[in-house]
């Protein structure tokens, strides 16, 4: 009975959701100055850039571990991590809770998240150039 009413609520909750700006194939994301080829365009959603995190996680360095049942993804990197539920604004990053401004989305079975949460997460400075539309991540030194 409680997983029916978990559904239906989500369903409901999702159903009055703001819509997607739609994906977007022209903002390049480049990490360490290498461009990431993404296996679906990032999408913007409330100003936020969402990419397919199976695209950039080995890029980053980092392991990630997927909990289907819980629609859970967790991300680490030496002593920083990174918690997201899909359709959540809460998260944890490094053991405090913290929220996300766009939930993490599944899209087409990509799990989508926010660029600059999980890069700055796991130790990335991350810069948007506004005159090329595009995005760059360094590690901080």
């Amino acid at each position: 009975m409680k997983k029916l009413t978990l559904s239906l609520v989500t369903l409901v909750a999702l159903a009055f959701a703001p819509g997607w700006a739609k994906a977007d194939s022209s903002i390049p994301v480049t990490i360490n100055g290498q461009a990431v080829e993404m296996n679906m365009p990032p999408a913007l959603y409330d100003d936020t850039l969402l990419v397919p995190v199976e695209s950039i996680v080995d890029r980053l360095g980092a392991q990630m571990s997927w909990d289907d049942q819980l629609q859970l993804l967790t991300l680490q990197k030496g002593s920083s991590s990174v918690q997201l539920m899909i359709g959540t604004t809460k998260c944890m990053v490094n053991g405090r809770e913290d929220l996300v401004e766009a939930a993490p989305r599944l899209i087409e079975g990509q799990k989508m998240v926010p660029l600059r949460l999980i890069g700055e997460a796991l130790n990335y400075r991350v810069s948007w150039n506004n005159t090329d539309r595009s995005v760059n991540l360094e590690p901080l030194q």
